[in-house]
């Protein structure tokens, strides 16, 4: 049976040197080590024992000792950076699609060889990857590389000629860039149905002035009135307002484009003068009047029943005086009449 045998090991440089007086723990020398000189840590062959601390003398003298082991040091090899990225474009190449090239049927653009109106188009395979002995083999087709996609398309827009396919896109046209834009304007109208019940609105334009403040259909501003239908019964005053001043304002500035209006000093009102841009419920405004009683006998059910109503953008009454300075500074005044 051989006998067991001491194993020299590496340690650290901050572990070599004493930290506090000990003994050597070789039992035939247990000198004193001192605080700061060397201590030299020798492990036991079996691994189950504890090894020992001893001096730089008994370190020397187990270097030495024939039956002393030395534990060879493992130079593991560095990994080449270039084969770590072709490990890890394999392994993802593994999960992903490589789409073969799409390449338009000679006969088919001019409307012949195609069915029901569609090109046939016919799918030839990718090229066999280029082998290179002792690396990983990775395939990126041709046509993506250096792929600059373009922007986004706006909803329902038509397809313009500058707009660029990607390289190695054969067999598709400028309407397939649409795709994605048109996908999600119908998914927003998938998911916001048609009102259940609708409204006309008529808006007009006009001024205060003095007197006639609520007497509105006498302060037309040329004549502006404008008639919507379909709108939404649940509006709420805000959404009512918005609509308003997103109808009328233009034309107001049509009226007169050379005077600066102040669109943020606009106001709405319906015919109870009632300031609908104060009215901060957000209960639907005009879905109360809607409802009505229902004709059949003991019966104590409301209808919907569609309903015209007016809202006005009022123009304050300082802002249309600033209006009428600027255009009598403008206009020439007319001239008075003779009399013969």
């Amino acid at each position: 049976m051989q006998a067991p045998t001491p194993d020299l090991v590496t340690q650290f440089t901050e572990d070599v040197f004493a930290t506090e007086d000990r003994f050597c723990q070789r039992s035939r020398c247990q000198a004193l080590i001192r605080k700061g000189e060397p201590c030299h840590y020798v492990a036991a062959y079996d691994p189950t024992q504890q090894g020992k601390f001893v001096c730089g003398a008994c370190y020397r003298w187990y270097k030495k000792k024939p039956a002393t082991a030395v534990r060879a040091p493992v130079n593991l090899p560095v990994p080449d950076p270039q084969d770590i990225c072709q490990s890890i474009s394999a392994a993802q190449s593994q999960a992903s699609l490589n789409p073969p090239a799409v390449v338009v049927m000679s006969g088919s653009v001019a409307g012949t060889g195609s069915i029901g109106g569609s090109p046939m188009v016919n799918f030839t395979p990718p090229p066999p990857p280029v082998l290179f002995p002792g690396r990983l083999n990775v395939y990126v087709p041709s046509a993506w590389n250096n792929v600059q996609l373009p922007a986004p398309p706006v909803a329902w827009a038509a397809p313009s000629p500058l707009m660029a396919l990607p390289p190695g896109s054969s067999g598709y046209s400028v309407q397939h860039l649409q795709y994605a834009a048109q996908r999600e304007c119908w998914a927003q109208m998938a998911h916001c149905p048609p009102p259940a019940g609708t409204i006309s609105l008529e808006i007009s334009a006009v001024f205060e002035a003095g007197g006639k403040k609520k007497n509105a259909r006498s302060n037309n501003i040329g004549s502006i009135c404008e008639g919507l239908k379909d709108i939404d019964s649940q509006s709420t005053a805000y959404e009512l307002t918005s609509i308003a001043l997103r109808t009328v304002v233009p034309r107001i500035k049509a009226y007169y484009p050379s005077f600066g209006w102040q669109e943020n000093e606009f106001i709405v009102h319906d015919t109870k003068w009632v300031d609908l841009m104060r009215h901060s419920s957000a209960q639907p405004y005009f879905y109360g009047d809607c409802l009505n009683a229902s004709n059949r006998k003991n019966s104590k059910a409301v209808v919907f029943k569609t309903k015209q109503f007016s809202l006005f953008v009022i123009v304050p009454e300082a802002q249309w005086e600033q209006f009428e300075a600027f255009r009598d500074k403008l206009e020439p005044p007319s001239p008075e009449p003779t009399h013969s």
